[in-house]
């Protein structure tokens, strides 16, 4: 089929770029391509596009639901959404899969997460109809701005440089990232507090002006952060007091919600599973973003979900071919279209378009594949909090309640090389207990080789690990330990969330797959080892002097000390088809163009364009969503239709 517009991706530069289009040309003939399929919850009604699209085809827009319930036995459903990029593996839990299926009638779901190993590093991302917002922290934050120089720091060394405009606008001129995040999506809240506060203090009150009286309505987590982080380095300070996030969330405001969702979304429930799905509905996740405002007011808009697109060719005529696979039939099929915008996230438009280059089919810079980074994305965790505290100073902090993130603390080091950014970080209770029975293995308490054997097999198999030898379930009255809730289990342990200034030395490639002939894989290497980075001593020195403020025992992230050594973990990966000025220096130029090499008197493929975090060129130092919204409405502005 041949449209105007081909989007390959719905996250958030996909979905800035189908509505700003439809602005410009509201009658323009638009087709998404989604890897995954549409995610929801069981607890609120089904929006009446997906039930009018599946009355003639059922299978039109299959439909999944998150993760549940939220103790440890919901770990075998979280684990059956999980897919790796390792074939080896993916074949034997296939294998276990299908024996389930034989004596079920199951079959194996469709993923939600995808978890990608490397050599040095492990990256999490999203699969389904609204990219990364399915399981993201909510968070919309920008970079840390100079007021001395005006300018964004992290971007001094970019070929495009935001303004504070590209996030604050709001005129008819120009819309900045907040104003669409706002008006695309909801208004943002700061979440904090134990509940909602009351009315009476207005929608406008600040939390952080709670009275010595009230600190009890803080969630622990937010208020242990608070308390942690006066802390001073040899070579790094604070940058800024600790202020509350600012959360796609709903608090006791909904009016903002539109369409099938006016009305159905509660305010946030502090249920603290926001990376796997908000059961209250209370998100502004992009899936309500695309059914509110594009597809079920505009049938000239299209989406196929489960269409994993394979690469690109540029033909003789001047438009673009999308070839992809269908998961519905496992067939190859194509669509055509004269603008093509890869919006697959950092690890899909990067494979898609080295894969393309592989083939021949495009021709791409040099710097195809380089400069990917990890956004310093560092984690920790501080165990036995406040043990020696006097009594009248305790409370718990609760890794398990309220929203993933809630609150941040910037760091940066005395010459301003190295910028730190800490939040707190929560646990979704369901893994609550393989998370405290790892915490008590790193620090040797109990058998690590028995651990790592039931995890293992838990995985492989999808079958829920043997809680019973590290959280005893057998009801002791006497004894409170022996019957925990999972909010008990970690109410004094807290989750360290943290991005930085790395070095962005990440370089992809396509290679064959030697478990799978017919498929190539993304391979990443580094220039030098990323675990050596200045940014991981300073974010790691940081966090050790907040775990001894809150009075308790830091143990480092799993893989970086403790089941494995120095490797890293990234929900935030950057970088991959990186901005330039000129083809010697990056795989799109600043207006999310393609730079082709096959030809003397056009730098660019006209129409084709990169609009996701993988046009980063380096790291922001902090949750990256709101500056992918903001370059991605720069780039927006220069298509013509």
């Amino acid at each position: 089929m041949e449209f105007e517009v081909i989007i390959i991706g719905t996250g958030f530069g996909a979905s800035v770029a189908v509505t700003k289009l439809l602005e410009k040309k509201p009658n323009a003939t638009i087709h998404m391509l989604e890897r995954g399929l549409w995610w929801f919850t069981p607890e609120r009604p089904l929006p009446q596009y997906l039930l009018d699209q599946n009355k003639t085809d059922p299978k039109k827009q299959p439909i999944q639901y998150w993760p549940r319930p939220d103790h440890n036995k919901g770990v075998i459903n979280l684990l059956s959404v999980v897919r790796t990029n390792n074939t080896l593996i993916e074949n034997t839990r296939k294998f276990f899969g299908d024996i389930g299926t034989f004596f079920t009638g199951q079959k194996r779901p469709q993923p939600l997460y995808r978890y990608s190993m490397f050599k040095d590093i492990d990256i999490v991302t999203a699969s389904g109809v609204g990219g990364g917002s399915l399981i993201y922290a909510n968070v919309s934050i920008e970079p840390r701005f100079d007021d001395a120089t005006q300018s964004y720091p992290v971007m001094a060394n970019w070929p495009l440089k935001l303004t504070k405009d590209d996030y604050h606008s709001a005129t008819p001129q120009k819309q900045g990232a907040i104003d669409w995040m706002t008006k695309k999506r909801g208004k943002a809240q700061h979440i904090v507090t134990k509940f909602p506060l009351p009315k009476e203090l207005g929608p406008d009150f600040d939390p952080k002006k709670l009275g010595p009286n009230q600190q009890f309505f803080y969630l622990g987590k937010s208020r242990a952060l608070r308390d942690g982080s006066n802390v001073l380095g040899p070579d790094w300070k604070k940058t800024g007091d600790w202020e509350p996030l600012d959360l796609a969330i709903n608090e006791y405001e909904t009016i903002t919600q539109t369409g099938d969702f006016i009305g159905k979304n509660p305010p946030c429930e502090r249920q603290g599973r926001c990376i796997q799905g908000c059961l209250p509905g209370a998100r502004h996740t992009l899936n309500k973003t695309l059914i509110n405002q594009v597809l079920a007011v505009k049938p000239n808009v299209t989406l196929e979900s489960l269409a994993d697109v394979s690469h690109i060719t540029a033909r003789g005529d001047g438009k673009y071919e999308v070839f992809y696979k269908d998961a519905r039939d496992d067939k190859t099929k194509s669509h055509v279209a004269k603008i093509v915008i890869v919006s697959a996230g950092t690890l899909g438009s990067t494979a898609i378009l080295l894969r393309s280059h592989s083939k021949g089919t495009l021709k791409l810079s040099n710097q195809r594949g380089r400069r990917f980074s990890t956004n310093g994305d560092f984690a920790g965790f501080v165990v036995d909090a406040q043990k020696d505290f006097p009594a009248a100073q305790k409370y718990n902090y609760y890794s398990t309640r309220g929203p993933i993130n809630t609150s941040h603390v910037m760091f940066t080091t005395n010459d301003g090389k190295v910028q730190v950014n800490v939040e707190d970080g929560g646990v979704p209770p369901m893994l609550a207990p393989a998370v405290g029975a790892a915490l008590r293995v790193v620090e040797d308490k109990i058998n690590k080789d028995k651990f790592m054997k039931e995890m293992k097999l838990a995985w492989i198999t999808q079958t829920r690990p043997d809680f019973e030898d590290w959280f005893p379930v057998t009801p002791d009255p006497s004894k409170p330990a022996r019957f925990q809730t999972e909010d008990e289990m970690l109410m004094n342990t807290f989750y360290f969330n943290c991005m930085g200034t790395d070095d962005a030395t990440g370089v992809f490639t396509v290679e064959d797959d030697p478990f799978n002939p017919d498929k190539s894989k993304l391979e990443l290497k580094f220039t030098d080892e990323p675990s050596k980075q200045r940014v991981y001593k300073v974010t790691e020195e940081i966090i050790r002097a907040m775990a001894t403020a809150m009075g308790g025992r830091f143990v480092p992230w799993f893989t970086w000390d403790g089941f494995q050594k120095r490797k890293l973990i990234t929900v935030h990966p950057l970088g991959g088809c990186s901005m330039g000025n000129s083809a010697a220096e990056g795989v799109v130029n600043t207006k999310g163009q393609v730079f082709r090499t096959d030809s003397q008197t056009q730098q660019v493929y006209d129409g084709l364009y990169v609009m996701d975090a993988s046009i980063f060129p380096g790291p922001v130092a902090v949750n990256p969503t709101l500056t992918i919204v903001a370059l991605a409405l720069r780039i927006v502005e220069g298509i013509n239709l």
